[in-house]
């Protein structure tokens, strides 16, 4: 089955068959919410808006500095796909197994975005951007997220183990749960209001001020998995 999209380039608007490519500087608007065939695709420069593609087949296609808006990909299928310097704000990205992705081009930023369930294990994923989102039972087990930022972030029931998070800012992120036994926490960025999520496994009580923050932070250091 074929789909098209309507699209925005240079102030006029058409309609383009998605089985075209490579696809370059186009906008892509209001695909509607059907099982889309996007697999062995190239984008470049490409915005995505209000674009449905929960359950669609994204395998082996490329999106290089592509921009996803008020999109849904819940459950999408990622096997092989690429995806460099991609921005998505405001998007459904539930369920989506990213650890199938290219990894040798894979850079994300995610801005007020759920990613519930997602799947981020193994992934070398150093200075990814988390901002304003929830990722509640997603997966980071063994991922690489040296210098990543998790601003205002809930990480409810997410799983951090052989996970690197050296300089990691955790600052205003809430509800982890992180075994600094278990992950590497060099240099990362913690206050003094989620402390706790660095102790709950060692069963004690905390006196949330910053200097016992830091304090604490440095007594850690030496369990920190190496």
């Amino acid at each position: 089955m074929e789909f098209q999209a309507m699209i925005s380039q240079n102030k006029q608007h058409m309609y383009r068959n998605l089985g075209e490519k490579p696809h370059q500087n186009v906008c892509f608007i209001a695909i509607p919410d059907v099982k889309s065939d996007l697999s062995n695709q190239q984008f470049f420069n490409c915005n995505f808006e209000n674009c449905r593609f929960s359950n669609s087949d994204l395998s082996s296609s490329e999106f290089i500095n592509c921009q996803f808006t008020n999109c849904d990909l819940s459950y999408a299928d990622l096997r092989g796909s690429g995806f460099r310097d991609a921005v998505f704000n405001e998007c459904e990205i539930v369920g989506v197994d990213f650890s199938t992705c290219n990894t040798s081009m894979s850079s994300f930023m995610f801005f007020r975005c759920v990613l519930d369930y997602s799947n981020f294990a193994s992934m070398r994923m150093v200075m990814t951007t988390f901002n304003n989102c929830t990722l509640c039972n997603a997966s980071f087990i063994g991922a690489d997220l040296t210098a990543s930022s998790f601003d205002n972030c809930d990480l409810s029931e997410a799983r951090f183990e052989s996970t690197i998070l050296d300089e990691a800012d955790f600052k205003s992120a809430y509800n982890f749960n992180i075994d600094p036994r278990l992950n590497r926490i060099k240099n990362a960025s913690f206050s003094h209001l989620n402390i706790r999520g660095l102790l709950n496994t060692f069963d004690i009580k905390v006196d949330e001020s910053h200097s016992y923050c830091e304090q604490i932070l440095d007594m850690l250091m030496p369990y920190s998995l190496k």
